[in-house]
């Protein structure tokens, strides 16, 4: 949820200046501004407010996907504090003339980064070359499993911090004094767009790519076990070979931002090709006839209910478990991770680089095939949105 607030709210900033274009008037626009204005702070301070709450060292404990879905709501709050200042808050101090003063919420980046940082540094104890030579574990206290999504994760959390983390110069508190404890944690100052992190994201895909954890349909599944793991004691196989053939929304989703951000670290054009490869994937697996602006038919998808096309019926993205009402709460918010990521995706391709000497800038081909191959995918998301929509009672609750 805070990972949605943070999203939103830059969704909102960006959406402000057009929305104050339309008014007709200074006073009005002033009004609008002011508005605007209050219902980014409110709902910021919410954020600020979970950061507080959150239950860190409980965290730190658990598996290493609950770490690293840490470390990517804490940089989506960091993009959100950059994109509002730089947008409308610049300092009255700097090289411009901008009359607005620093926004307060500037305070909170440096701790936000922290907690990213920790929990990045622990999470990283999950990669593990002794077994399917490579990939992350899923969880350390359990019998091994490599999955997509502690996989993907790290992936886009390893861009993330490469892009977005700003630095840490803060060394407190997480140090343990025994030395067996999987979890000690020396923080060092870490700096920003440092290549360690890239690395991780390159290699983390390269394994994933090659890892067969996908199905027929192009699509990934849940992920592996070891084969013959832990029977006498033995280490079995060592290899990916008792795959686990579920496939969830989300798993589809949050590899897509870390394919789009490693576009952006190394320019390589095939990252944004496998990320349109599997939306496309996705889309065809909702049932959805073609990636045009027409959704099936009844008829097509054999009646009102449709034919399940292996995630979703109708052109509507599913979970397996939603059509009889047995989701639980992880998988209620899976398709909204996975439309969340999916923008970060097709967020437009930068015509220069956003940190010279680190990142990388779009050709106008390039700009304009990424740009019309997303326009292509927004039928589809209507329709969802739409479909959505409809489910709201007479209180607007969904």
């Amino acid at each position: 949820m805070g990972t949605y607030v943070s999203a939103a709210l830059s969704t909102l900033t960006k959406s402000a200046d057009h929305v104050l274009k339309r008014s007709t008037n200074e006073e009005t626009a002033s009004a609008k501004a002011q508005s605007i204005e209050n219902e980014m702070n409110k709902y910021f301070s919410q954020s600020v407010a979970y950061y507080f709450g959150e239950n860190a060292f409980s965290i730190r404990t658990q598996a290493y996907d609950d770490m690293l879905w840490v470390v990517l709501g804490w940089l989506e709050s960091i993009k959100f504090i950059d994109l509002h200042t730089d947008s409308h808050r610049r300092s009255s101090d700097s090289a411009s003339s901008s009359k607005f003063a620093p926004w307060y919420g500037k305070q909170f980046k440096a701790s936000f980064a922290h907690r990213a940082h920790i929990f990045y540094e622990i999470a990283s104890h999950g990669w593990d070359t002794s077994m399917c030579g490579g990939g992350m574990t899923w969880n350390p206290h359990l019998r091994p499993y490599k999955n997509a999504i502690t996989n993907q994760l790290f992936i886009s959390a390893s861009m993330g911090m490469y892009l977005y983390f700003p630095g840490d110069e803060n060394s407190s508190p997480f140090v343990s004094n025994d030395e067996d404890d999987a979890y000690q944690q020396v923080v060092r100052p870490a700096r920003p767009h440092n290549h360690r992190h890239l690395n991780a994201a390159v290699d983390g895909y390269a394994w994933l790519k090659n890892s067969n954890m996908t199905n027929d349909q192009g699509l990934y599944v849940d992920g592996f076990h070891i084969l013959g793991w832990g029977r006498n004691g033995t280490k079995g196989t060592r290899k990916c070979d008792l795959r686990n053939e579920m496939v969830y929304t989300y798993n589809q989703g949050v590899l897509l931002s870390g394919l789009r951000q490693l576009w952006e670290g190394t320019g390589e054009t095939t990252y944004l090709k496998d990320g349109h490869e599997l939306v496309q994937n996705v889309i065809k697996a909702t049932g959805w006839r073609t990636l045009d602006r027409n959704p099936p038919s009844e008829a097509e998808n054999g009646g009102t209910h449709g034919r399940w096309a292996g995630l979703g019926r109708g052109g509507i993205l599913e979970e397996l478990c939603d059509a009889t009402g047995t989701c639980s709460q992880d998988s209620q918010t899976f398709k909204g991770i996975f439309f969340h990521h999916l923008t970060l995706f097709c967020e437009p391709l930068p015509d220069k680089p956003i940190v010279p000497g680190k990142t990388y800038s779009a050709g106008p081909a390039e700009k304009t095939l990424h740009g019309r191959s997303c326009r292509e995918y927004t039928p589809w998301v209507t329709h969802n949105a739409r479909a959505a929509m409809e489910t709201r009672d007479e209180d607007g609750v969904f």
